[in-house]
């Protein structure tokens, strides 16, 4: 599948300890790291796979599977992991491995020119792919995809939700340029005080009848008080969509069209 174009925060980070690749391979150990909300809540941990012991090696598939359910892995390298996932899952409990996958590494490399101390980074993620106890390996894997995932999508959050599904390149242009234009709740709170959040959201004239009627008698500025976080998150979908109109055209249908207001 093609990369996520955001950060998740609801996923289940998969490490195994393993030689060889299909269909020679030999597992050491694995282990399952829940995530929830940005935090680990939980993880199963198979210290030593008993290849030899077929009732015992079926129990313990069938427990890691039922642990991981129907969430979004995050794994290290897809193409070398799914097939080994697939045949772990065929060979010891007769089912197919159908959990939608996140290859972290593809994110890390994007992210390698971005961050503060590319050094410490790096030497970071080396001692995850090195690590050989898996429960270690998945807890730095976690930490690596939270850093690499907030230098890349943080900026995202206030935005509407299709920012996400644009290709990469039309997303990167966002990135670059949507920061420095998104509007903030608290900017637009101390704006109402003054009578002039309606210019801090791009909206001018209303904003100048707003003052010749003084805030409608009142009226009107206290139920902008209620509507303001709307206002903001209105605010934010346009600027969202007169900067995609001016990013380069990638893959676009040319009658794509959106009704926003000038800014």
């Amino acid at each position: 599948m093609g990369q996520l174009r955001r950060k998740v925060h609801n996923y289940t980070i998969v490490a195994v300890d393993k030689d060889g690749t299909i269909p020679d391979f030999h597992i050491y150990s694995f282990t399952a790291l829940r995530v929830r909300e940005g935090k680990e809540v939980g993880h199963y941990h198979c210290q030593s796979f008993p290849e030899n012991d077929r009732k015992a090696r079926q129990q313990i598939v069938k427990e890691f599977r039922a642990f991981i359910g129907d969430d979004l892995v995050l794994i290290g390298v897809v193409s070398d992991m799914i097939p080994i996932m697939e045949k772990l899952y065929l060979d010891n409990c007769e089912a197919y491995f159908t959990n939608v996958s996140l290859d972290l590494f593809p994110v890390v490399e994007e992210v390698d020119e971005l961050v503060d101390d590319p050094e410490a980074f790096n030497q970071k993620v080396l001692s995850s792919k090195v690590e050989k106890d898996t429960l270690k390996k998945a807890r730095l894997m976690f930490a690596i995809y939270e850093e690499a995932a907030d230098w890349l999508f943080a900026y995202q959050e206030g935005y509407p939700y299709w920012v996400c599904s644009l290709p990469y390149e039309e997303e990167r242009y966002m990135a670059k340029h949507l920061p420095e234009r998104k509007r903030c709740l608290k900017t637009a709170l101390i704006y109402w005080i003054f009578g002039c959040h309606y210019f801090y959201l791009h909206k001018k004239w209303t904003n100048i009848v707003y003052w010749l009627t003084l805030g409608g008698f009142l009226v009107w500025m206290l139920i902008d008080l209620y509507r303001l976080p709307m206002m903001v998150d209105e605010a934010n979908e346009n600027i969202a969509i007169k900067t995609y109109k001016e990013a380069p055209k990638i893959n676009r249908l040319d009658t794509m069209k959106w009704n926003v207001p000038e800014l």
